[in-house]
């Protein structure tokens, strides 16, 4: 949708699937955040049975177990988004 008056620059507006795009990435950068034990417990919701990683398709087992050796080389992690730095835009 666009928003804006005549002459006025097009702006899209937000689709609720771009909104929940944006909270999920939000919401990853938290959990990278959180110790370890919290990560890992709560990192497999985030990805689908199979994914593509890096260009490779990979199953969520050998995906978790990469994700567990990074947070075990480097523990103790801060991420935060800039602010306005996360856009979303779904399209069917």
């Amino acid at each position: 949708a666009l928003m804006g008056g005549p002459g006025a620059v097009a702006q899209e507006r937000p689709t609720d699937d771009a909104r929940e795009a944006v909270a999920v990435a939000e919401r990853y950068l938290e959990l990278w955040s959180s110790p370890n034990d919290v990560m890992m417990e709560a990192t497999p919701e985030l990805y689908a049975p199979a994914v593509r990683y890096y260009g490779r398709r990979i199953g969520r087992p050998a995906l978790l177990a990469q994700k567990r050796r990074f947070a075990d080389r480097w523990p103790v992690r801060s991420y935060r988004h800039r602010p306005d730095s996360i856009r979303a835009a779904c399209e069917e």
